[in-house]
């Protein structure tokens, strides 16, 4: 007899499986080195116009749910800086000497799952594990607190 499954379990399947589907890893990648660039532009000229000190770019990577083998990505410009989650990128940008700095860059839940197990082998594989081990182990968090209790002291002085 088949049990039903739970809405919750259902949406943590979508959730899970819809990270990668019809897309490979190294063709998303590639698609990212491409478009990054001038998107990360862009985001620091608005967050030039919205904020008068540093501030964050939050950089979601999605696959389009109805469009096959479509791959995009979202920005915002931030304030504070975000929580780490799956398939982001962080960057703090540093307004007194113009530095863009990565903070962190977590794949796909499935991706991170492959770099804990040894099945990626590419060129950015140790820093990708470092960070993919961070988030799973609470390092990562313990980071994003810190960074965020320093925001808020800095907001509270304005």
């Amino acid at each position: 007899m088949k049990k039903d499954k739970t809405l919750g379990q259902v949406v943590e399947d979508v959730k899970y499986n819809q990270d990668l589907k019809g897309i490979s890893y190294y063709e998303a990648a590639q698609h990212l080195s491409k478009t990054l660039p001038g998107a990360l532009d862009d985001a620091i000229k608005d967050g030039h116009k919205q904020f008068k000190g540093d501030f964050y770019i939050e950089v979601m990577a999605r696959i389009h749910k109805h469009l096959r083998k479509t791959f995009g990505i979202q920005m915002a410009v931030r304030r504070t800086c975000p929580q780490p989650n799956y398939s982001e990128m962080v960057y703090k940008y540093h307004r007194n000497d113009g530095r863009l700095e990565m903070l962190w860059a977590l794949p796909p839940r499935n991706v991170a799952f492959m770099y804990m197990h040894g099945r990626i082998d590419d060129g950015d594989e140790d820093q990708n594990l470092k960070w993919v081990v961070e988030f799973e182990t609470g390092v990562l968090i313990d980071k994003y607190r810190k960074i965020r209790d320093a925001d808020n002291k800095i907001i509270q002085k304005e």
